[in-house]
Formats: C-alpha cells, structure tokens, sequence
C-alpha cells in the first residue's frame, strides 16, 4: 500500500505551524521577525521584518535554515519565498 500524499491544507496547516512556532521563535531571538502567509503549490510565503529586513544574511537564513526546517519537517518539496517588510521606523 503506497503512502498517502497529505492534502494541501494539511500541509498549508503544518507549515504554518512550524513557521510560526518553532522557526518563529529562533528568528525573533535575533531580532527579526517572519510570520507565514500562503502556500501556493509548493511554494511557501513568509513575511520577514525587525532586523531581517536589513540584515546581509537574512536571504542565506531563509534558504538555509526556514526551508530546510520546512522541507525537513513537512515536505521535502518546499521552497520558500520570503518578502521583506521594513517596519514604518525604518522607511526611508
């Protein structure tokens, strides 16, 4: 019996949960922010702000830690798409 693939909102659900939990938790200890959006297919959508939104390494966390984390942990297939919000203190 071949295993079963989850449906897209189990999946949706179980990305939001370790986005916005575990992964939520690590970012906002340095400073920065991320909280889920959508998943699109299998991309997911997270918005990034605080210090993220001007740190040099923030693109190489996203790819490195959050979607290894998501692909580790809910589907080998994700990939994350991340946007940048800088907080109204910082638009200049």
């Amino acid at each position: 019996m071949a295993a079963q693939q989850p449906k897209p909102n189990g999946l949706a659900a179980r990305a939001r949960a370790l986005v916005d939990g575990e992964i939520q938790h690590a970012i906002r200890e340095d400073g920065g922010d991320i909280v889920f959006e959508r998943l699109d297919g299998h991309t997911v959508h997270v918005r990034m702000g605080g210090v993220c939104c001007v740190c040099p390494s923030a693109p190489r966390t996203v790819k490195l830690f959050v979607e290894r984390r998501l692909r580790d942990d809910v589907s080998p297939d994700l990939v994350v798409e991340a946007h940048f919000v800088k907080p109204y203190y910082m638009m200049r």
